[in-house]
Formats: structure tokens, C-alpha cells, sequence
């Protein structure tokens, strides 16, 4: 047996009909009713509520008086009183179901928006079951509605995302950009951004979600694509062989390298728990190279000697770098340890002329000059230095000046020059070309021997190849050069992704902000200007010039192009992998146009929600104002108002049509429209605009995609700026009435179901205009019935019979089909019929009739007026009544409430509209001086 519970859920849940049964069970419960009773009630045929009862019965949650027939009324039994707490329950869920259908299914262009949207929109109500998903929903989780309706939502979510996301629906948080994780049918996992919130009726009730998400795999794969090349990165600075170390500029070690490590003897871990300046054997050379640093933003090989853990000193050679990450100024540093170097040079400063050089000479080269003979003499690993076998390299000067790079000749003269005649030190490094052209670094150090009287006699020296060194050099150079580039590439994108995160930013304020960010990202900052172009707006640096060093990149959305990205150089450079760009940077502006599509797609797609959710809170609005006002002033410029406040719209201008007149005169009007001061002609002699005169001569609605083109010349159309505007006319019956002009800005997409909701106004607003004008011509009409009807020279009466036609239905529902028979076997009947007969309104002439000084006096005196006598003549009203005639004639005595007869020709029509209820009856009455003796 089925619980009470069950029964009533199946009954109004589960089956049609559940909202009649609510409303009979709720009347019952007051009072007994009859079927007849709650067939008016309730504006339902019989049959209706016939069948509704016995159903009710049949399941014993109302029983019946047993009497039978159209006294037969219903009352709830007990146990059905005893449950009312679970029927209220189960008409809540009713109420929440229905309006959650309603949310879903009306109204149709609503529900069209939310077909057409790129991205998935899922409904579930509390329980959370899938209540509504799109076509997008659709192809994404590869279900059908039937297939997934009805489950539970966490069936779509994969099981490792599953728990938070439902834990936070139910404690019923706003949820915004939460990332997870759909399966979908095939089993597939998509990475999605989801939005979600609460769906509310008026009062503020939950009755379900909305969940709006994003497939953001592309995005994910990005980003894993970005983690890996700055893995790579973080491989170049591990793996380099020169120590490398990051610190602030109070001395706090941030970060270093495995060399870094063997050259201090420190673990990173113990690196970062000391200060930097600990290390510096003299503080003031620490103090030196922070200004140095400080004023030119680096510091080439700089000498300092530091300790090591075991507190042993060592010579190196610095090279450092002020870097700025974030919004804070670091200093990079590349150590090389040259103690040994230092050892090497110290040892030959000690060395005696000629021995010590060639002690500390050995597997370098040294060489012995006689200045005053010419005379030079090598040691023998100087040939193989310069490219020759032994015995090749002429011993002399000149010979060696000709092996010099021709570009540092002049230079290695000079130093010679300089060391012989001035006594200045002779250290120098140049190039040297061997015989089959390679190119090679040598280092050089001499001295100048001198006789008594202080002339150079001879030149000692040592040369070195450093051409390893050079390139290591070099190479680490060029290695911070790119680890640098990197470093600002990376800062770009970030900066970028900040950014969106800004609250309350615009697009516009983003693109700005991202232009400026560009040419500190380029391998030339001070020569770098840039220009984003975007929806036909511009945006640049300060310094913005076009030239031929140009690099650019397209932003795409839907595959089709919007807009781009331009970097130009002020300055020639040399030419690299992109002219005179890094393929890098082509990677950079690339990855930038990309990122600013995705951004413009993300914020259009909040924007057009936003609008579009505001454009039905504005036709709501124009929908209760229609309703609740009678001026069309009002309702036009209320509906302006209300429609521009949406955000999305330029100006809003509602005219209408005086077609006698040929005028059609803007009412209703907010922004900024050229026509909303005076009216516009359209009798053919006037200046109406052509757009204008298009839709009142067509009846269609006219879109104008670029007033630049279309209404350049037009008078009515001083345009500030190129814009669209779509003019939608209204319609009654076929017949243009008004015209509502919408304008907005041209990078405003409008599409199909926008295009309806505005058209739905526009019909609402022509309804209104209608009803006004119907309502108007009504009025007019009644006070000239009134006019008539009061000043009438015969008697006239207005007269209710609706209750009189409700008894005589009755009676034909019990079978009663000959009505003088019944009246003559049944005269109370007639009596009371005359009672229930509910008299509206009487005229003047009436009164003068029957001697009544108001109609209060008459009206409760018409037993006298209408005595026993007159009953006959009503008799025969009420036959011709139920036989369905609307006319009845005859004549009558009736008496003035002064006592006097009265000799009358009554009338009686039934007012045309009223045949099914008799609500409105006219008497018409005429005084016969004589009785009629035919």
C-alpha cells in the first residue's frame, strides 16, 4: 500500500494536472465545495473538475456528502487533514519544479541565447541533478539530454576533482574561475574553468544552479609548454662551469649555482644563511663595486679576493649585473676563481729579467727583443702559438707585427711605443692571424730593460694563447645575455596575467598597460616602440614610430583577425634570425597576440553575459511599467531610460506615428540622438531621415552596420564617432505605429536573439501604445453612452441577471427543458429570481417616472413600484431568458411610489458581449397613457 506521501507526489508531481489538484484540495480544505462551485472558481468546465475529484477519490484524499447530484459536495478525510505539513512540502517542490521549467524553457529567445553560447551551460536543481544543459554542454561531455537529465552532476565531474567542487555547491558559495576536471562519455578528461551561482526566484529563493564553464586544455598545454622551457633555463644555470649567483643589494643570497658551490666550498642552503659581504677579505672593495654597480648597472671583471668556508682567501674575477625581477633590484653575479692566475702573475713580478720570464714562461712563450740591433729571439712554443713549424716565423719585429690583426696593428704599436719611450706597463691582449687565416687571442706582458743612462736596450715578455678563454667568455656572456632575455620575456607574460587578475579592469586599460610593457621585454629597450591595434582602436607608446624594422603578429578570435601587434626599432641593428629580431621575440609577440585574443574573447563573453543579463532585467522592467501606467509619454521614456541602462547601448529613441497627421514624433528618448527635440515629418514635403522612412514605408526593420558609409551625409546624423543602429518598428496589426531606434558603439556584436529581445520590446511597446489608445477611445465612448443613457427621454435601466443565468443553467443541468411549465408549478421560484436580479444604474427620466427623488428612494422602494401583478411579466422574461433569446417585449402595469398606476411598454436587450452570463442587461421603458385593449 502506498504511502500518502507517495500518492500525493504521484498524483501532482508526476502526473498532469498537479496544479488543479493543488488548487481544489487547497479550496476543499476551507469549506466544502460542489463541482459547479469550483468550476467557476477555479475558470474550469465541469468535466475538468469532475475528473480531478474522482481521482481524488479513488486515491481516498477527499470523500464525498453520499448525497448525490448537484447538491453532491466534497470535503478532505481525515487522513488527508492529518498530512497537510507533507502536501505543503510537496507543493513547494511543485512551485520550485515548474519555475525551474519555466527558467529553462520560457522565454523562447532566452533559451536560444543559451543554445547559441560558446560555452557550456549546465542547469541542476537543489538535489543537484542535471536539469538543463546546451548544445555546447553537449558536444563537449559527447551526451544527449535525454541520456544525462535526471542524473546526478557529479557523475560529469572526473572522481579526483569531484569532492571539493560539490562540497562548495552545497555550502552554496559563489564560485568563480574554478578549474577542474569534466569526463565525459568516451571516458576523456577535459581541463575546465567553471562559474558557478545561484538560480533565484523573485523572493530571493535558491531554486537550482547555473554552471557556466570553458574547455581550457589548449591553456593547460600551454602553460606545461612554458614550465618546460624555463626547466630548460634552470638546466643552463646549473649546468654552467662559472660560478653564478643571485643576491639583493643588502647582501642576501637568493640563489646559486653548483660551481658557485665549488668555488666557495658552501652548500646553497648555507649560501642563503650568510651575508654576501662576509665573503670580501677588504669591505671597501665590496663598497667599490656596489657603486660601480649602482651608477652603470654592471661591473666587468672586477678583481676581489674572498674567502671560501675553510677561511682560505682566493683571488676572482667578478662579472655582475643589476637585474630587476618583479617590482625588486637584484644583483647577478659570474665568478671565475683565478687564484692560480694570480699565483702565476705575482711569480713572474718576482722572477729575475730573462730567467724568471722564462721560468714562468714555460708551455706559455717568451720572447727576448735587442731594440738597438732588431735582433728577436722566442722560445720554441711561440711558433706553433702563431700558426708556424719550427723554423717558419722570421725572428724579427717586423715579422711579428705582420701575423698582428690589421684591425689591432696600430694599437700593439702604440703599447710598444708607449713602454719603450714612457716606461708604461706593457700588458696587453690582441688578435693574431695564422698563416691559413684562423684568428686567434694572445695575451701579452714585457718590460723594457734600460742601460745606465736609462735607454731601452731590450724588451723582455711572455705571450699566452687566451683564445679558449676568450671564447669561454664570450660564451658566458652571450649565455647571460639570453638567460637576461629569457628573464624579460618571462616578466612580459607574467606582467600580462597580472593584469587580468586586476579587479575592475577594462579591456581597454589592459591593452594600454600591455603596450607599455613590450619594449622592455626587446633585446633594444631604449630604440623599441610598440603599437596594438584592436577592434579599430589604437593603442602605443609615447614614442610610437613607424620604420622597416618592423616585427608583427595577428590577434585572432574565431580564426578571423581583430586586431595586432606591432614592434618597430627607431634604429638599425644587425640582422639576426627575424631581420634584425630574435627568433625569441617572434616567439614573444607570437605568444602575446595569442594571450591578448584569449583575453578579449574571455571579457567580451563576461561583457555580453553582463549585457545580456541586463537587457532582461530591462524588459522585465518595461514589462511591469506597460503594466501599471496609462501615459505612453511615460512608458516611451521609462522605457529609454531602462534599455540604455544596460550598459550596452549608446542612445535609445522610441517615436511614434500620427498617421492622420503624417508626424512621427520622438516621446521617448535618453543619450545622445539628434532627433529627440522636435518632431519629423513624413508627408513627403519633410526631412525624415531615409532610415527612418524605410521602416514605416516597409514594416521591417532596418540595420545600419556603419553610419559612416550610410549616413554621411544624412542631416539627422551629426556622428562623433562611426557607430551602428538598428531600427525596429512597431507593429499593430501589420500597421507600423512607432519606431525604437537603438544605437552602439561598433565593436558591439549584436546577434539573432538580441535582435528578438529588442523586437519583443518593440512589441510590448506598440501593445502599450493600443491598449492607451483603445482605453482612450473606451472612455470617450462611455462618457457618451452615459451623456445618452442619462439624458434619455424614456425610462432606462441597467440590470445584472448574471445570478438569475447561473439558476437557470442549473436547472437545465438537472434535465428541466420546459421552463414556463417549471415557472408555473414553482411561482416562489420566480420571486426569487426577481431578488437576485442586481439593478446597476437607472436614468433621470426614471425618476421623474415613478415620482423618486434619488435612486437610493427608488431602488429601495420597487416592491412598490413592482407589485404581485408585474410577477407575470418577469415570468415571461425568465422563459424567453432560458430559451436563449436576448430580446423580450411586453406591456405591464407598475405603480409611482406615490400609489399611481403606470400603463408601460417594457423592453428588455441583452447587451451585445454578454449572451453567455447576462451580466448587463438594458430595460427600456415607455408610458402608455391608455391600456392596450387588443
Amino acid at each position: 500500500m502506498r504511502t500518502i506521501e507517495k500518492t500525493l507526489s504521484h498524483l501532482i508531481l508526476g502526473q498532469k494536472g498537479g496544479q488543479n489538484r493543488i488548487q481544489i484540495i487547497e479550496l476543499i480544505r476551507e469549506r466544502p465545495y460542489n463541482v459547479n462551485q469550483l468550476a467557476e472558481i477555479l475558470n474550469l468546465n465541469y468535466r475538468t473538475i469532475k475528473y480531478h475529484m474522482n481521482v481524488l477519490l479513488k486515491n481516498e484524499l477527499v470523500s464525498s456528502s453520499k448525497t448525490g447530484g448537484y447538491g453532491e459536495v466534497y470535503l478532505l478525510t481525515p487522513e488527508m487533514e492529518d498530512n497537510m505539513v507533507i502536501f505543503e512540502d510537496i507543493k513547494m517542490k511543485f512551485e520550485k519544479s515548474k519555475k525551474l521549467k519555466d527558467f529553462t524553457t520560457s522565454p523562447k529567445f532566452f533559451q536560444d541565447v543559451m543554445e547559441q553560447t560558446n560555452d557550456t551551460v549546465i542547469i541542476i536543481n537543489e538535489e543537484k541533478q542535471v536539469f538543463f544543459l546546451n548544445k555546447s554542454a553537449e558536444k563537449l561531455l559527447g551526451y544527449n539530454k535525454n541520456e544525462i537529465i535526471g542524473a546526478p552532476f557529479e557523475n560529469l565531474l572526473d572522481s579526483s576533482a569531484r569532492e571539493e567542487l560539490i562540497n562548495k555547491i552545497s555550502a552554496g558559495e559563489h564560485i568563480v574561475d574554478f578549474e577542474t576536471k569534466f569526463k565525459a562519455k568516451s571516458g576523456k578528461i577535459i581541463d575546465i574553468n567553471l562559474t558557478v551561482d545561484h538560480i533565484r526566484e523573485e523572493n530571493g529563493i535558491p531554486i537550482g544552479f547555473s554552471i557556466l564553464s570553458r574547455d581550457i586544455t589548449r591553456r593547460i598545454q600551454a602553460e606545461e609548454a612554458l614550465r618546460e622551457n624555463e626547466e630548460r633555463y634552470r638546466h643552463l644555470f646549473e649546468d654552467s662551469p662559472i660560478g653564478i649567483g643571485l643576491a639583493d643589494f643588502q647582501g642576501k643570497i637568493i640563489t646559486a649555482n653548483s660551481a658557485m658551490e665549488v668555488i666557495t666550498g658552501y652548500s646553497l642552503n648555507e649560501l642563503k644563511k650568510i651575508n654576501l659581504n662576509d665573503l670580501y677579505k677588504d669591505q671597501e672593495n665590496r663598497k667599490a663595486l656596489i657603486d660601480i654597480i649602482s651608477k652603470n648597472g654592471k661591473a666587468v671583471n672586477y678583481p676581489a679576493r674572498l674567502y671560501n668556508k675553510d677561511g682560505n682567501i682566493f683571488d676572482a674575477l667578478l662579472n655582475t649585473s643589476r637585474i630587476r625581477i618583479g617590482e625588486q633590484d637584484y644583483i647577478q653575479t659570474m665568478c671565475i676563481d683565478i687564484t692560480e692566475r694570480k699565483r702565476t702573475e705575482e711569480a713572474l713580478k718576482l722572477s729575475e729579467e730573462r730567467y724568471a720570464l722564462a721560468q714562468r714562461a714555460a708551455n706559455i712563450g717568451s720572447w727576448d727583443w735587442n731594440i738597438q740591433t732588431g735582433d728577436l729571439k722566442w722560445s720554441e712554443t711561440i711558433e706553433p702559438m702563431f700558426g708556424f713549424d719550427r723554423g717558419e716565423f722570421g725572428a724579427t719585429y717586423e715579422a711579428f707585427l705582420d701575423r698582428v690583426h690589421p684591425e689591432d696593428r696600430q694599437f700593439v704599436m702604440d703599447s710598444v711605443d708607449a713602454c719603450i719611450e714612457e716606461g708604461k706597463e706593457y700588458t696587453i691582449e690582441h688578435r693574431i692571424v695564422w698563416p691559413d687565416g684562423t684568428i686567434r687571442w694572445v695575451s701579452e706582458s714585457g718590460d723594457v730593460i734600460r742601460d745606465r743612462k736609462k735607454e731601452a736596450i731590450r724588451m723582455l715578455g711572455i705571450v699566452r694563447d687566451i683564445t679558449e678563454q676568450k671564447l669561454m667568455i664570450t660564451c658566458l656572456h652571450q649565455q647571460k645575455h639570453e638567460l637576461d632575455e629569457r628573464v624579460k620575456e618571462l616578466n612580459c607574460l607574467y606582467s600580462i596575467s597580472k593584469l587580468v587578475e586586476k579587479p575592475g579592469i577594462t579591456l581597454e586599460e589592459l591593452i594600454q598597460e600591455t603596450v607599455e610593457l613590450i619594449p622592455v621585454s626587446w633585446q633594444y629597450p631604449e630604440i623599441t616602440s610598440a603599437r596594438i591595434v584592436l577592434n579599430h582602436e589604437e593603442f602605443r607608446t609615447n614614442n610610437f614610430k613607424k620604420t622597416k624594422w618592423k616585427q608583427a603578429s595577428d590577434i585572432l578570435f574565431h580564426e578571423k583577425k581583430v586586431g595586432v601587434v606591432e614592434v618597430y626599432y627607431l634604429e638599425e641593428r644587425p640582422e639576426r634570425e627575424d631581420g634584425p629580431f630574435l627568433k625569441e621575440e617572434r616567439h614573444l609577440i607570437e605568444a602575446i597576440a595569442s594571450r591578448l585574443g584569449r583575453i578579449r574573447e574571455r571579457m567580451m563573453a563576461q561583457e555580453r553575459i553582463r549585457h545580456i543579463n541586463g537587457l532582461l532585467m530591462a524588459i522585465k522592467d518595461i514589462g511591469q511599467l506597460i503594466s501599471h501606467e496609462s501615459d505612453l509619454g511615460t512608458i516611451a521614456q521609462g522605457s529609454c531610460d531602462r534599455l540604455l541602462k544596460t550598459q550596452g547601448y549608446l542612445d535609445v529613441c522610441i517615436s511614434f506615428l500620427d498617421s492622420k497627421k503624417g508626424v512621427i514624433t520622438p516621446i521617448g528618448h535618453s543619450g545622445n540622438h539628434p532627433w529627440s527635440s522636435s518632431g519629423i515629418i513624413l508627408d513627403g514635403n519633410g526631412n525624415a531621415p531615409k532610415c527612418v522612412k524605410s521602416v514605416v514605408n516597409t514594416a521591417t526593420r532596418n540595420y545600419i552596420s556603419s553610419t559612416e558609409k550610410l549616413c554621411g551625409e544624412c542631416s539627422f546624423c551629426k556622428h562623433g564617432e562611426d557607430h551602428k543602429s538598428l531600427l525596429i518598428p512597431m507593429l499593430n496589426q501589420r500597421s507600423v505605429v512607432g519606431v525604437l531606434t537603438i544605437c552602439f558603439q561598433a565593436t558591439h556584436e549584436i546577434d539573432k536573439a538580441e535582435i528578438q529581445l529588442l523586437e519583443e520590446v518593440a512589441s510590448d511597446l506598440a501593445f502599450a501604445h493600443a491598449k492607451i489608445i483603445a482605453e482612450r477611445t473606451l472612455m470617450e465612448s462611455r462618457e457618451r453612452y452615459h451623456y445618452l443613457f442619462e439624458d434619455s427621454p424614456i425610462s432606462l435601466w441597467e440590470e445584472d441577471f448574471t445570478d438569475v443565468k447561473k439558476y437557470i443553467d442549473s436547472l437545465r443541468g438537472t434535465g428541466i427543458k420546459d421552463f414556463r411549465e417549471y415557472f408555473k408549478n414553482h411561482p416562489e421560484e420566480v420571486v426569487n429570481c426577481v431578488s437576485s436580479v442586481r439593478i446597476i444604474d437607472v436614468n433621470k427620466n426614471t425618476l421623474v417616472l415613478y415620482k423618486a427623488e434619488n435612486k437610493e428612494q427608488l431602488l429601495d422602494n420597487l416592491n412598490k413600484v413592482f407589485d404581485i401583478d408585474s410577477y407575470e411579466v418577469f415570468r415571461e422574461e425568465l422563459i424567453a431568458l432560458a430559451e436563449g433569446k436576448t430580446t423580450f417585449e411586453s406591456e405591464a402595469v407598475t405603480r409611482t411610489l406615490t400609489g399611481n398606476k403606470v400603463h408601460i411598454r417594457l423592453r428588455l436587450a441583452v447587451a451585445p458581449g454578454y449572451e453567455d452570463t447576462l451580466g448587463r442587461v438594458l430595460i427600456s421603458i415607455i408610458d402608455i397613457p391608455e391600456p392596450n385593449k387588443t
